[in-house]
């Protein structure tokens, strides 16, 4: 149910507007997706490969695939790098070339059964217990890439059970499951809580600079918000009548 519920939001949010951001030919996504887009070209993370698709000429072709030999979970694009979150590591790979990623680094500090967010120089990681990874921590990660070929920890923030995120200017959304959302102001490296919604069961979340859609396990909703002063404005949603077995 949330992965129709999350390939819906997707559809509805980022299809039309892909240009959040001054990387303007990458698409939007939620950090537990498995699918990226660079330039006119498609890459998606299927276990143990990532699979690299051409969409020029409105063509959708298969170019290469490649075996990284490890459970690769979730994709983001930032520059000319793809960030992997696997099972044992984030991952990072040159994309220098669109059709031909190339392995970078290895950041061995991330367990990651959790997702990985990028913006700029910096990637913001969760981890949490609970899952196959099951680390007995429950923590935000930023992380320093200005050199992908060296990342450095520079932040650690305790959270409660942290999953899905996403980030906008210093904004950041961080969804704990039944615990609901944190809305995060992270400037300068640092981590200020300001506000949060416990009534909802969050699942990931997509933002753009003044909306952002929430996926959980009660549907999907929109928000309108602002950062200071700290508000948020529910715009609509879209309820899932849960079956009973």
């Amino acid at each position: 149910m949330r992965i129709r519920i999350f390939a819906l939001a997707l559809i509805l949010f980022s299809c039309s507007d892909a240009n959040m951001s001054s990387d303007s030919t990458q698409g939007t996504g939620g950090s537990l997706t498995r699918f990226a887009i660079k330039d006119s070209y498609l890459y998606i993370v299927t276990g143990f490969t990532i699979n690299v698709y051409s969409l020029n000429a409105g063509a959708f072709n298969e170019v290469n695939s490649i075996t990284i030999g490890f459970g690769l979970e979730t994709i983001q694009a930032n520059g000319d790098f793809l960030y992997l979150g696997a099972n044992d590591a984030m991952y990072i790979y040159s994309i220098a070339d669109r059709t031909k990623p190339e392995f970078v680094f290895r950041y061995a500090h991330i367990v990651s059964c959790d997702p990985v967010v990028v913006q700029g120089n910096r990637a913001y990681v969760t981890l949490r217990t609970g899952n196959a990874c099951n680390l007995g921590v429950n923590m935000l990660e930023i992380i320093d890439i200005s050199n992908p070929y060296s990342p450095q920890l520079i932040k650690q923030h305790q959270m409660t059970s942290p999953g899905g995120l996403g980030i906008s200017g210093t904004c950041l959304f961080v969804c704990e499951g039944v615990n609901g959302l944190k809305m995060l102001n992270v400037a300068n490296d640092q981590v200020t809580e300001l506000l949060e919604l416990p009534e909802v069961n969050a699942y990931d979340v997509i933002v753009k600079p003044n909306s952002f859609i929430l996926t959980g396990e009660d549907g999907i909703f929109q928000y309108d918000y602002t950062c200071d002063p700290p508000v948020l404005t529910l715009v609509s949603s879209i309820p899932v009548q849960r079956a009973d077995f």
